[in-house]
């Protein structure tokens, strides 16, 4: 894997501070935009071992399962950070992707859309999602009112992360992708 001079950055860091989760959170990071899903999620685990109760560790490690498809996974892991922060957006948005993901499961997409919203209600992404599971559910005339008279532009911009959501999209194809 030559990911240039990013990935001996990442490799220094490391070798400096083995112990960061900070550092093995990024570099996962790093690797999941470049495609290398698997290695991601292997760094995402790491961090997450480092610091358990960071939020950011398990939304990412959830990011990362969610681009494998392994929805049930991914589910899991939000359920726990949740359980830690219960007021993360965040956490509340990608768990609401899953359940739009996994399909027949648009109640549950629908309602931790809802709860990302409240607590990010600024974000124009979560607001397009919101609007997106309405949609997905066939209440189109919910998704255009609680998507507001914008949220096609934001959809647009949105657009090139699976389920529509502002998340970066991995490059390459990875395993199980």
């Amino acid at each position: 894997m030559e990911l240039g001079a990013a990935e001996r950055e990442f490799h220094r860091a490391l070798d400096l501070s083995p112990s960061s989760a900070a550092v093995h959170h990024y570099y996962g990071e790093h690797l999941l935009r470049a495609g290398y899903l698997e290695e991601a999620l292997a760094e995402g685990r790491i961090a997450m071992e480092l610091d358990p109760i960071s939020p950011h560790s398990a939304q990412f490690v959830a990011r990362a399962l969610y681009y494998l498809r392994r929805y049930d996974d991914a589910i899991d892991e939000l359920q726990k950070a949740l359980h830690l922060h219960p007021s993360s957006g965040i956490s509340h948005q990608l768990l609401g992707l899953v359940w739009l993901a996994r399909s027949k499961t648009y109640a549950e997409g629908v309602s931790e859309s809802e709860l990302a919203r409240k607590f990010m209600e600024a974000d124009p992404c979560v607001t397009s999602q919101v609007g997106d599971a309405y949609a997905v559910t066939g209440k189109s005339k919910e998704s255009a009112r609680r998507s507001g008279p914008t949220a096609g532009g934001f959809r647009r911009l949105c657009a090139g992360a699976p389920g529509g959501a502002c998340l970066p999209r991995p490059r390459r194809s990875g395993a199980g992708v």
